[in-house]
């Protein structure tokens, strides 16, 4: 069984003709597998937004903006108009039965056999701008509480773009210790370097951290890196290699 992580960041700016290309990619990367692997049994993507994949065309925020948004706590009033700076992510998303019933925050259980993985992809891109915005990014309460009930997985992981840093505040904290309870690999993508960490918590397991690098740097295919794993679902085990193109 293969699953593509794609952590954010899919188009430079959000633009239907961007889609189009990065879904032709996806495909023929699909395609390279299964024929390198014939034995291989299901494929599936799992993706989310990062800043890259708005469309500011259709009303870029300011840093200010979303300062003063944050002061006031009117996240929720603003929630629509930043998921217009989405239709064409969310097309390319839903195509891979991604986001489909909510489009903040997407939990897909897959069954193989009788492993089943629990992932957890969160849209941290809602709430960017062309400025600076760490610390001002907002999860509604009820996305952190599906991400905190248990699924009876076997294994589960989280996909955002943004680290838990990213987030105001009042959710940074909760977040992050959400996630690092529950969660055995968390894939991130924002820093555009790639790297692999396990983080230690005094209250639960240790976390993997698995940050992924560029598929093509502004067209720059020399600085591509990615990481490929294989988990081992009779032990639990996951190994991974760093890979650059």
């Amino acid at each position: 069984h293969v699953l593509i992580v794609i952590s954010g960041d899919i188009a430079y700016s959000g633009g239907k003709k961007q889609y189009t290309a990065a879904k032709g990619f996806v495909e023929k990367l699909t395609e390279c597998l299964k024929e390198r692997r014939p034995g291989l049994e299901s494929f599936h993507v799992l993706c989310v937004p990062g800043n890259h994949d708005l469309d500011h065309s259709v009303g870029a925020l300011s840093s200010k903006m979303l300062q003063d948004i944050r002061k006031v706590a009117s996240y929720e009033k603003h929630k629509d108009s930043e998921f217009g700076k989405l239709e064409n992510f969310m097309e390319f998303a839903n195509s891979y039965c991604c986001f489909i019933n909510d489009m903040l925050h997407s939990q897909i259980l897959l069954p193989f056999d009788d492993y089943k993985i629990e992932v957890n992809l969160i849209n941290s891109a809602i709430f960017s701008t062309l400025e600076e915005d760490k610390g001002l990014h907002y999860l509604p309460p009820h996305c952190i509480d599906t991400l905190s009930t248990p699924t009876g997985a076997d294994l589960v992981i989280a996909v955002m773009h943004h680290s838990p840093d990213w987030y105001n505040d009042e959710q940074k904290n909760v977040i992050e210790a959400v996630l690092h309870e529950k969660c055995s690999i968390v894939f991130y993508g924002h820093e555009h370097h790639i790297t692999c960490k396990t983080i230690e918590n005094e209250d639960s397991d240790p976390i993997l951290v698995q940050a992924g690098g560029m598929l093509s740097n502004c067209g720059d295919w020399s600085q591509s890196s990615f990481y490929a794993g294989v988990l081992d679902t009779s032990t639990s085990k996951y190994n991974r290699v760093k890979l650059n193109w």
